[in-house]
């Protein structure tokens, strides 16, 4: 009994003595050099000194630039910028790679451009005025040029947004009460803050192609990220998982969109900010209307919490997300692709097998109440379309004739008078989770008016658009 107390004793005290030795060095010695004083403590259990804490942060900005080589000399990048630390840290690595001292620096061009949704976040005019100042003074320190458009431009169908320039006088501040009037519309919070997203998306691409940019910066991190994967996982968004946690996000042909801060944790992003003395706009808090029983609230709330007490939650999230990927369909036409976010309607399936979609849609007709197993057809049609017009849709389908004909046919078409859709015709040109919005809503008040649009014009010409027929329609009035 002696001898084994003995060596319980020395066991005990080579894990006292190896405990004291890690606590003293990331307490008091950088990780990294092993010289300078730690200054900077990520997890509870690394430190760094400022020096080196800065040093390794440049490098992983500039790694996830240099290991995609997407980014090329002279290329024209739009910088999504909301005012908070995240964005905030975004400007000052570029502004900093794009230095005379820096090693291998960043060569592109770079605008700037600020989203004011301020209408749907509960601020008033005034307010809004002086964050539109804040935010120009502050694109000026960095010295790039901003611009900002409301997000009332993102309902725009003609896809010309009105943008103007951060430093102009004369910035018009919307007080249109449609966004709100739509959402008000929606069922629950999760809709909202899924619908705001795409909208807000939608803004950023429309914006890159009036601003003539070819790719698009956004201020994900990997918390951000961790918390979206959780959540699209959560809306049904699983098989769109890819293109909204990836580097690069290519749903459109001509815009891609980059996330190059993916690999920060807020943790990390807000040491940088203090260790270069730089001051966020916004708080990184919820909006003032936001409420916290959506989805998109609650998973954050989670992975924050979980964080704090166990530092690999982010990571192992990201990690694990990153392997999710689903094979989508390779859409040749536009029709195949959802409405309203642009990701292809279906997941690619194997050997003839139904896919979730088909399952999902199955097993919600067959539970249908109003379900007729006599009518395998539908025995109106929901779209009301007049004689010429389809005299118009057959000429084009059976006839060779030149894209100025059909152009003109789409013009008189468009400027007749809209057709009313039936909801199960809008929730067929959507995605399974962009139909969770609007499924329990009354569609002809909660879906925006593009979306609509785009599903009258598949309807009146089911034939394959290609992309020279859509930006025809793009410039007709």
């Amino acid at each position: 009994m002696c001898s084994l107390n003995a060596c319980l004793c020395d066991i005990n005290n080579d894990i006292t003595s190896k405990s004291d030795t890690i606590e003293n060095l990331f307490t008091d010695l950088c990780k990294k050099c092993q010289s300078n004083n730690t200054k900077i403590i990520l997890r509870k259990k690394d430190g760094y000194c400022k020096s080196c804490f800065l040093t390794s942060s440049t490098h992983k900005f500039r790694a996830s630039l240099g290991k995609s080589k997407i980014i090329r000399r002279g290329d024209t990048v739009l910088v999504g910028y909301c005012g908070r630390d995240n964005s905030t840290a975004l400007l000052h690595f570029i502004k900093s790679g794009m230095s005379e001292t820096a090693h291998k620096r960043l060569i592109f061009n770079v605008l700037v451009f600020f989203i004011d949704d301020g209408s749907v976040e509960g601020y008033t005019v005034n307010e809004r005025k002086n964050l539109l100042e804040a935010i120009d003074e502050q694109v000026q320190t960095f010295g790039f040029v901003g611009y900002t458009a409301s997000l009332k431009e993102s309902l725009c169908e003609n896809t010309i947004p009105s943008i103007y320039p951060l430093e102009a006088k004369e910035v018009v501040i919307d007080e249109n009460e449609v966004i709100q009037k739509m959402l008000s519309n929606l069922a629950d919070d999760s809709a909202r803050e899924e619908l705001l997203r795409q909208l807000r998306h939608r803004l950023l691409i429309l914006a890159a192609r009036k601003l003539g940019c070819n790719k698009v910066f956004v201020a994900d991190c990997a918390t951000n990220i961790a918390i979206n994967i959780l959540s699209d996982i959560s809306l049904g968004r699983g098989a769109q998982l890819s293109p909204d946690i990836d580097f690069s996000d290519t749903r459109y042909s001509d815009v891609m969109l980059l996330r190059p801060m993916r690999d920060f944790t807020k943790e990390e992003i807000s040491h940088y900010l203090s260790c270069n003395n730089l001051n966020s706009i916004r708080s990184c808090k919820q909006n003032r209307i936001s409420s916290s029983t959506s989805i998109q609230a609650l998973t954050s709330k989670f992975i924050s919490q979980l964080d704090s007490d166990f530092h690999g939650t982010v990571s192992t999230v990201f990690r694990t997300g990153e392997k999710l990927s689903t094979e989508l369909l390779v859409c040749q036409n536009l029709e195949d692709n959802c409405a309203l976010c642009n990701i292809p309607l279906d997941t690619k399936v194997i050997n003839d097998d139904i896919s979730a979609l088909q399952a999902t849609t199955l097993s919600s007709l067959l539970s249908s109440k109003n379900l007729n197993v006599n009518n395998s057809k539908e025995t109106t049609d929901p779209l009301n379309v007049s004689v010429d017009t389809l005299k118009a849709q057959m000429c084009c389908r059976h006839k060779n004739i030149n894209e100025t004909e059909c152009v003109c046919n789409i013009k008189e078409y468009k400027r007749s008078e809209l057709s009313t859709l039936s909801s199960n015709t809008v929730l067929k040109h959507l995605c399974y989770s962009c139909q969770l919005i609007f499924r329990y809503s009354d569609v002809a008040n909660c879906v925006p008016s593009f979306v609509l649009n785009t599903i009258q014009t598949r309807k009146i010409y089911p034939f394959k658009l290609s992309s020279t027929w859509m930006s025809h329609m793009h410039k007709l009035p």
